[in-house]
C-alpha cells in the first residue's frame, strides 16, 4: 500500500471514530428504518462497526432495524430477530455501561420478551435500576412497568408518578403512567398526560394515537382527539404501518360519527378498508353509518 493509500485509510478510519461520524450514522439509521429501509439501516450500521470504531449507540439502533425487520417476518424469523435484538442491546451495554438506551432498551427486552426467548422481569428491573442515577424518570418508569407486569398496581403507579417528579420536562416521563390510567378507565386523567407529552415533544406519535383512543372509545374530547388522530395519520406513512394506520382511520371516523360529521366519516371508514381490505370491523363501521 503506497503512502496516498495510508492516509486515506487513516483518514477513513477517524473520520468513523469521530464523534460526528457516529452522529451522522445514527440519525442516517434512524431515517432509514422511518423510512421503511431497515434493511439498508442494518447495513449500514455493520460497516461502521466493521470499521473498526465501535459505538454503543451502533448497536443499540441495529437492535431497533432488527426489531423493525423482525416485526414484519414469518414466526421462525421472528424468533432469530428476536434473539439479534438482545445480543445488540447487550453488546451495547457491554461496550458503554452508562448507556442510558442501553440499560433502557435491555430493560424493555426483558420486560415484553416471552421467557422462552430470554425475558425476564427481575432482569428487567436490574437494568431499570442501573439507570437510577443517570435518568430517574426513566428509570422509575421502566419500574413502573415491571410492577404493573407483577400485577402490582400501586407499585406501578408510585412509581410512574415519580418519574414524572424526577424529570417532568420529559415527555417519555408522562407516558408509563398515562397508560396505566387509561387501563384503568381513568380516561380524564390518562388524556391529560398525553397532551402533556405531545406539548413537550411534538414527536411522540403514539401519544396522538393514544388520544384517539380515548376519544373513539369514551366519546370524551372528542375535538382534540380527532385532531390528535388526524396529526397522526399526517406522520404516519410507511408502507409497514399500514395495519396501524387503518386502526386509526377507523377511530377517526367513530369520532367524527359522534361529531355529527358524517362525510368526514364515512370517508375515514373508507379509507380504513382502503389499507385493511380484510377487515370485517371497519366494513361493519361503515355499513352502520347507512
Amino acid at each position: 500500500m503506497n503512502r496516498n493509500a495510508r492516509l486515506c485509510v487513516a483518514a477513513i478510519a477517524w473520520l468513523c471514530s469521530s464523534p460526528v461520524f457516529a452522529q451522522s450514522t445514527v440519525a442516517r439509521a434512524r431515517q432509514l428504518i422511518a423510512s421503511d429501509s431497515a434493511a439498508s439501516a442494518i447495513s449500514m450500521l455493520h460497516s461502521a462497526i466493521n470499521s473498526g470504531h465501535d459505538s454503543a449507540a451502533y448497536h443499540v439502533w441495529l437492535a431497533a432495524a432488527y426489531a423493525d425487520e423482525g416485526s414484519r417476518a414469518f414466526t421462525f424469523r421472528q424468533v432469530l430477530y428476536t434473539f439479534r435484538i438482545k445480543s445488540e442491546l447487550k453488546r451495547a451495554s457491554g461496550i458503554d455501561s452508562n448507556s442510558i438506551d442501553a440499560h433502557g432498551e435491555l430493560a424493555r427486552f426483558y420486560l415484553t420478551a416471552p421467557s422462552i426467548l430470554g425475558g425476564s422481569f427481575s432482569r428487567a428491573e436490574q437494568e431499570a435500576t442501573k439507570l437510577v442515577s443517570s435518568s430517574p424518570g426513566r428509570s422509575h418508569g421502566l419500574l413502573g412497568f415491571v410492577a404493573h407486569h407483577r400485577g402490582d398496581f400501586k407499585t406501578a403507579e408510585r412509581e410512574m408518578r415519580s418519574a414524572i417528579a424526577a424529570q417532568p420536562d420529559s415527555a417519555w416521563s408522562y407516558t408509563p403512567l398515562a397508560f396505566l390510567l387509561g387501563e384503568q378507565q381513568r380516561n380524564d386523567e390518562a388524556f391529560a398526560l398525553w397532551e402533556k407529552s405531545v406539548t413537550l415533544d411534538s414527536t411522540f406519535k403514539d401519544s396522538y394515537f393514544q388520544m384517539g383512543v380515548i376519544g373513539s372509545t369514551t366519546g370524551t374530547h372528542l375535538e382534540a382527539a380527532a385532531q390528535a388522530l388526524e396529526h397522526y395519520i399526517a406522520n404516519t406513512r410507511r408502507l409497514s404501518d399500514a395495519k396501524i394506520r387503518a386502526s386509526a382511520h377507523n377511530k377517526l371516523g367513530l369520532i367524527y360519527e359522534k361529531l355529527g360529521r358524517v362525510n368526514d366519516a364515512r370517508r375515514a371508514y373508507q379509507e380504513a378498508i382502503t389499507l385493511a381490505p380484510n377487515s370485517s370491523t371497519y366494513k361493519a363501521s361503515l355499513k352502520s353509518l347507512g
